[in-house]
């Protein structure tokens, strides 16, 4: 599996994407890329006019983006977050901010 960071399109009046109060502008996304059966799991940040940021977890098929609720393999949603804790937009708005760490883990 291969992570890839992208940068999101550049914002326009039709960037837009409905969240809880009205409407955001994507500004960040990380993309963990799986089999095609699973597709990508993708995280993006997402914000306000106002600055309330958002986070929206989904699958993309066929450069499609479909959310929740998702499930992931929990190797892949590791390497996801890791990414994600170094991506500058997105780090600071995860559990434990940038430093998030995924060393604890146990399996029960």
């Amino acid at each position: 599996m291969k992570t890839i960071t992208s940068s999101p399109p550049a914002p326009t009046n039709h960037a837009t994407i409905a969240v809880p109060g009205g409407r955001a502008t994507l500004t960040a996304e990380i993309v963990e890329t799986c089999d095609a059966e699973t597709g990508d799991i993708v995280l993006q940040s997402l914000e306000r006019s106002d600055g309330t940021c958002f986070l929206r977890l989904g699958y993309r098929r066929n450069g499609r983006l479909i959310r929740g609720p998702v499930s992931f393999e929990p190797r892949a949603l590791r390497r996801l977050f890791k990414q994600a804790a170094k991506d500058a937009t997105i780090g600071p708005l995860l559990p434990g901010g940038a430093a998030m760490s995924t060393a604890s883990r146990r399996r029960p």
